[in-house]
């Protein structure tokens, strides 16, 4: 995992090494509303999944030419994950179940950024593949029945043996737009994972990541 997580930090930031005194840092927070695909061949369990609120906390690197494209590499703590809520009567009584995945990752996204003069201020728009490494996580659930609330948690076990839970390595496509004006920034942006974090793929067993977000930055100097 350890080099895993070096090896994408150096592809993350060593890609804007050039021109070194161009480059422009910032810093970045935000909101995270996310949620997970998971199915087989025979359902789509994750119809029924609501977005999980979190948040993301990282910076940012772009390195400016001299059109209106850039490289923009970025390093990010996020969360994901999912929560489903049934409920519903058994035997006359009635009862629910709430299941949550917390899932923690370190986010790379290497997107190529287009920048827009409005004048005011500028327009900006991002595309490009994302790397995540999944760093911790844990399942917590709550079923509520016969007036009783019985509550448990477990960690996720990642790897790629039937007995893990996840993958640790998600790899997929990050999009997002925003304005800027002056330091200050705001944008929203998407994330798709295209990786299957299924240890197992029996029975065409898919899981995969998806998250908007909402960005607040600044720019701290260039």
């Amino acid at each position: 995992m350890k080099k895993t997580i070096i090896l994408s930090a150096v592809i993350a930031f060593a890609i804007s090494s050039n021109q070194a005194d161009a480059q422009i840092y910032r810093v970045k927070a935000g909101l995270n509303l996310s949620n997970m695909v998971m199915k087989d061949n025979n359902e789509t369990y994750s119809s029924d999944f609501k977005n999980k609120p979190g948040v993301h906390l990282g910076g940012t690197i772009q390195t400016p030419t001299e059109g209106v494209f850039s490289f923009e590499g970025g390093m990010f703590l996020s969360t994901r994950g999912f929560i489903y809520d049934e409920r519903g009567e058994y035997m006359g009584v009635q009862t629910s179940v709430e299941e949550t995945a917390n899932l923690y990752y370190l986010d790379i996204p290497l997107t190529a950024r287009a920048n827009f003069d409005m004048g005011w201020g500028s327009f900006y728009a991002n595309l490009g593949p994302y790397v995540g490494i999944g760093l911790a996580g844990n399942y917590k659930y709550e079923i509520e029945m016969f007036d009783e609330i019985i509550e448990d948690e477990e960690d996720i076990d990642w790897g790629s043996s039937k007995d893990d839970d996840l993958r640790r390595l998600d790899l997929g496509l990050f999009a997002g737009v925003g304005l800027e004006f002056k330091r200050t920034q705001v944008g929203v942006n998407y994330g798709l994972g295209l990786m299957n974090l299924a240890p197992v793929t029996d029975n065409g067993t898919t899981i995969q990541n998806k998250n908007i977000g909402i960005s607040f930055g600044y720019r701290l100097l260039e």
